[in-house]
């Protein structure tokens, strides 16, 4: 069951609250402005607070706002540096690449020149080794032509001898030139007959000079050889006093008169460097029989037919080689 509560005594609210009259509330009045004035105060210096501070971040503010178009304007001033040199550098690139177009059409034309003249130089090896083949084709060719041509010049006078070192007569007729003949085969004790003599000239000679060359030729081969055995039999025989001038008669000066076969140009030549090579490497002969040069060691030796210059240039390497 509730109960109400007790009600309250004069006495406790006597002593709880002292009861004013209405004289005392001009004076409570009075004692209560000074807590309204330190509210207004109190109030007045937190707005003067905030707007210090409201102060203090505009101008951080503003300092920031600075500060971030400062760093933008130098981000700008770098990215224009930056661009700058960007394009630079783009510019420099695309020319790099016009001169590497360059180079590399240029490396092309090159490269195609290059291999135009390797094909060219290949085509020009083939036709080297083939000119080289004709040329050897030829040299075989030439060399057989030029053995025809000393084997017909060798046919041609291979029943001619030479008589060298013959007095001049003064306007000297073929006739002089038969009885010559004839006084040179009576000294040798040959019986020879006109019919048999072909031919006879002599050979020309400078004017100062009292002596020159003589050829006859023959009918055939055989008074050819008839005449040069019985010249080496008369010298052999007559060491002292071998044939000359005053001996078949023509002069009494004893001019010697030397005999031997007609040889060509290109057998002469070959005699005088075969006659050289014998006396360099002590060969005992070196003889000349029917147009053809021989030489021979000594007198068991076979002989050795001699047919260009560079045969005896091997002889002559062999010995040089066997001697060492």
């Amino acid at each position: 069951m509730l109960r109400s509560p007790a009600k309250e005594t004069s006495t406790s609210k006597s002593n709880t609250s002292p009861s004013r009259s209405d004289s005392d509330i001009p004076k409570l009045c009075k004692q209560s402005q000074p807590s309204h004035n330190i509210t207004d105060n109190s109030t007045k210096g937190r707005n003067a607070k905030r707007r210090r501070a409201s102060g203090e971040s505009s101008a951080d503010s503003n300092n920031l706002s600075d500060f971030k178009n400062e760093i933008k304007d130098m981000i700008k001033e770098m990215m224009c540096d930056q661009n700058s040199r960007l394009d630079t550098f783009e510019r420099y690139i695309k020319e790099i690449k016009c001169h590497y177009t360059k180079i590399q059409d240029t490396n092309n034309t090159i490269e195609k020149s290059m291999n135009y003249m390797s094909d060219q130089l290949t085509s020009l090896e083939a036709n080297i080794a083939s000119l080289d083949k004709e040329r050897k084709t030829m040299l075989l060719q030439l060399s057989s032509l030029q053995d025809k041509i000393y084997s017909l010049e060798r046919d041609a006078i291979k029943t001619s001898i030479e008589i060298r070192n013959v007095p001049k007569q003064p306007h000297e007729t073929k006739d002089q030139l038969f009885l010559l003949v004839q006084k040179v085969t009576k000294a040798l004790s040959v019986d020879l007959q006109s019919t048999e003599i072909r031919d006879v000239q002599r050979h020309p000679s400078k004017k100062e000079q009292k002596t020159s060359t003589v050829t006859i030729e023959f009918c055939n081969t055989l008074t050819k050889h008839r005449l040069l055995d019985s010249v080496k039999d008369f010298n052999r025989q007559n060491s002292t006093e071998k044939l000359s001038s005053s001996t078949i008669g023509i002069d009494s000066q004893k001019t010697p008169i030397y005999i031997a076969e007609k040889l060509t140009p290109h057998e002469k030549q070959l005699f005088f460097v075969a006659r050289k090579f014998a006396k360099a490497n002590q060969y005992a002969y070196c003889w000349t029989s029917n147009g053809r040069v021989l030489i021979r060691k000594d007198s068991t030796s076979p002989y050795v037919v001699v047919k260009n210059e560079s045969q005896l240039e091997n002889m002559s390497n062999a010995n040089s080689n066997s001697s060492k």
